[in-house]
């Protein structure tokens, strides 16, 4: 966006800047998570794994 531009959008600055600085910042993980595994679309099934509730309101009372 212009600098003519952002007279009348002014909060458009702010996200300019802010995506411009997203292009540039690096985060760097220490690990990242497993990621689910490779499905077999051949097979026609798929297998999905909930994790078990452990604070469940419903179940305290």
């Amino acid at each position: 966006m212009s600098d003519f531009m952002s007279i009348f959008h002014g909060g458009m600055e702010h996200v300019r800047r802010q995506r411009d600085l997203d292009k540039v910042l690096i985060v760097e993980a220490e690990r990242g998570g497993d990621g689910p595994k490779p499905l077999d679309l051949d097979s026609g099934v798929v297998e999905l794994v909930m994790p078990s509730k452990q604070d469940d309101p419903e179940d305290q009372g």
